[in-house]
């Protein structure tokens, strides 16, 4: 009556084909996350927001304000005092060989709306009050091949993309 068999059926076979198809395409498209991950490189999202939530800690460790600036030749995040002497610097890990690229723009209200818009014009640094307050900021990082924007709120410092 019933005739054993040996062999995969064409739907089992076909199910195994598609979920090597899929965890190929998942590992493609990944791999340089992986890559970076592997390397001990972190995205630029992580380290931005390891310097904003440093800056915070130190603003309110010397109660003073403090500034975060990236330096271009360095292609680090920088905080310094008020002063201008250098606090701490946090290092991109950056594999482009041309660099990145920060710019800083305070966000202003709006003459007719509650909204904050940026500025149109880049500032060299974000301050840090030592109450633990900022001014809302946009901050735009410029890679070779992207471009991407930051929302900084005022006392979170959470960063929305």
């Amino acid at each position: 009556m019933f005739v054993k068999r040996s062999a995969f059926s064409l739907v089992e076979i076909l199910i195994v084909l598609a979920l090597i198809g899929l965890s190929t395409t998942l590992f493609i498209a990944n791999f340089e996350a992986l890559h970076n991950i592997a390397a001990g490189q972190k995205p630029i999202e992580v380290v931005l927001q390891q310097a904003l939530r440093t800056s915070r800690f130190l603003a309110s460790q010397t109660h003073d304000r403090v500034r975060l600036s990236f330096d271009f030749e360095e292609q680090a995040f920088l905080i310094c005092d008020e002063q201008g002497s250098l606090l701490k610097s946090i290092p991109l890990a950056s594999t482009d060989k041309r660099g990145v690229h920060v710019d800083f723009f305070p966000k202003v209200p709006g003459l007719f709306t509650s909204k904050a818009t940026a500025a149109n014009e880049a500032k060299p640094d974000m301050p840090f009050d030592p109450d633990l307050s900022t001014r809302p900021t946009e901050i735009r990082v410029h890679t070779a091949d992207k471009q991407l924007q930051f929302h900084v709120d005022a006392f979170t410092n959470v960063v929305k993309t």
